[in-house]
């Protein structure tokens, strides 16, 4: 039997680090179809009947799951108490869960409420499956890396009370992003929320790409090698991204500041009008509510200001 070849999109299904996902709830006819084209290297999966099967899965495992997977069409109370008490168990822990939902569905905002920051509509192509997928665990990555970068600097990092920061490229924004962390209570949570807004800032302020032309080239993996050569091109070699930090009476204020024509950001802030099906357009709602206890825009959305308490 011939091993199937992993898509182009599908970076993240690496046979030597295997990907676990526990589906929760799933019919048994989308159990089958979900084995079928899902059946890559590197990827794991297991079927839970319910949030209390699910838990003794997690327990027999040590919570190694990468993923978790639910359908809205066999979600009951329990289910919302499971992703409750998982969010109160690991407050700091950034956990990917998928729900797949009706074209009808209005359980966008209690999802959002509990940790849920995608999802796929059904009926769905294998495709888009692995859209999702990838986007989750582009995600997760980003979590387990910025995390790796951080350093101790818990004492000399709060004798600052005011600074200002430009960085350039990737790499600047994972440093910068661990070290002003550490200015707060929750780190890992602050240094992910930091890493999605400056990626923003960089990405769609300064470089220019928007929503539609980033989903595509996410999709076809040909975004990391645009992003590069446009940030060493001639027109934006010289651009920067400016963050401003500022202590005042019980907060810490993030000013992060691109230099772009600014974008409709109230679109990206609200569960109503959140970009749930896409791979990309829920970093700015995941900085929002997971990493900051306030966010808002500036200048046209040129400045997003993510204030956290002390």
């Amino acid at each position: 039997m011939s091993v199937p070849l992993v898509p182009q999109n599908s970076e993240f299904f690496d046979i030597q680090d295997p990907k676990r996902i526990l589906m929760i709830g799933i019919s048994p006819g989308q159990q089958y179809f979900l084995s079928q084209a899902l059946d890559y290297p590197g990827l794991l999966i297991d079927f839970a009947r319910n949030s209390h099967h699910a838990q003794m899965f997690m327990e027999e495992l040590g919570d190694t799951y990468d993923i978790l997977w639910f359908d809205e069409d066999n979600m009951h109370n329990g289910d919302w108490e499971f992703l409750k008490k998982l969010a109160q168990m690991y407050p700091n822990d950034y956990q990917p869960i998928i729900l797949q939902t009706r074209p009808d569905s209005s359980v966008f905002k209690q999802a959002l409420s509990h940790g849920v920051y995608y999802f796929i509509t059904k009926p769905y192509s294998e495709e888009r499956l692995l859209d999702i997928l990838s986007s989750s665990f582009r995600g997760l990555t980003n979590f387990n890396e910025i995390n790796r970068f951080v350093i101790d600097y818990k004492h000399s990092i709060t004798l600052f009370r005011h600074a200002i920061f430009h960085v350039r490229t990737p790499e600047d924004i994972h440093s910068l992003s661990a070290t002003l962390s550490y200015l707060t209570q929750t780190p890992e949570k602050t240094s992910f929320g930091l890493l999605e807004l400056m990626n923003n800032a960089l990405e769609h302020g300064n470089l220019g790409f928007d929503f539609e032309s980033k989903a595509k080239l996410v999709n076809d993996g040909q975004f990391e090698s645009a992003l590069k050569k446009r940030l060493y091109s001639p027109e934006y070699e010289h651009q920067f991204v400016e963050i401003s930090v500022t202590f005042s009476e019980g907060f810490i204020d993030f000013s992060i500041r691109d230099f772009g024509d600014g974008f409709d950001y109230e679109s990206y802030l609200t569960p109503e009008d959140y970009h749930q099906t896409g791979p990309n357009g829920r970093g700015i709602l995941i900085a929002k509510n997971f990493s900051f206890d306030e966010l808002r825009y500036e200048e046209e959305g040129r400045v997003a200001v993510a204030r956290t308490k002390i």
